[in-house]
Order: structure tokens, then sequence, then C-alpha cells
């Protein structure tokens, strides 16, 4: 973590004593344990501590239906169900769109 890495670990457990499958995911993806009142998820919280007035939905994109828990909240985000669907409706503005989603994308896999 102290040097800006961050290692997903698999099989971790939680602290919270629940036997409710579905309370133990939610506290998971609002890293909240037994606390259900959590608003946002985990993830959105730290999109929102370092957005910037650059901050685009683009950022975060799952590739479902809806939201997953760990992305809702106040960060801008997306849910794209199906990439091959998905567009914008720029209108004569569509090339200029294009080109600007391709810098953003450009310069993002630089931070990699």
């Amino acid at each position: 973590w102290d040097r800006g890495l961050l290692a997903p670990i698999h099989a971790v457990g939680s602290p919270s004593a629940t036997r409710s499958h579905f309370d133990a995911q939610d506290y998971m993806e609002s890293a909240t344990p037994d606390n259900k009142g959590t608003s946002d998820g985990w993830l959105n919280r730290y999109l929102h501590a370092r957005e910037h007035e650059e901050a685009s939905a683009f950022r975060a994109v799952s590739l479902t239906q809806q939201l997953p828990r760990a992305l809702q909240g106040p960060a801008p985000a997306l849910a794209i169900d199906q990439l091959g669907r998905f567009g914008l409706r720029a209108g004569d503005r569509g090339d200029m769109m294009q080109s600007s989603f391709e810098a953003q994308y450009a310069a993002a896999a630089d931070l990699t």
C-alpha cells in the first residue's frame, strides 16, 4: 500500500458474526461490517476521496446491468451491460467525442 500498489487477497474473512450471506456481502462491498446504514460502497468512497474537477464516470465502469454495491455513491461511475451496444448520443460532435475518449484512454493507460 505504501508503494502505491494494491494486492487483492482471495477468500478473506470479515469480523462480522452475521450468518446471513446477503448481509455479509453487503458489509464486504460497503466495508462497514455490522453497519447496514452505509449508503455508499467502499470503492466509490475511494474514488470520491481521489476525485478532481476533471473526474469522469469512465474511470469506474462495471460491465453489469446495474452498479454493484461497491461502486454506488456520489463519485461518478457507469454500469454498461452490453459493451457492443454502448454508445453516446453526440450528434454532429461524434468525431470530437471519440477523439476525446481516445485521448483519455491513452492517458489512463500510461498510469498503469
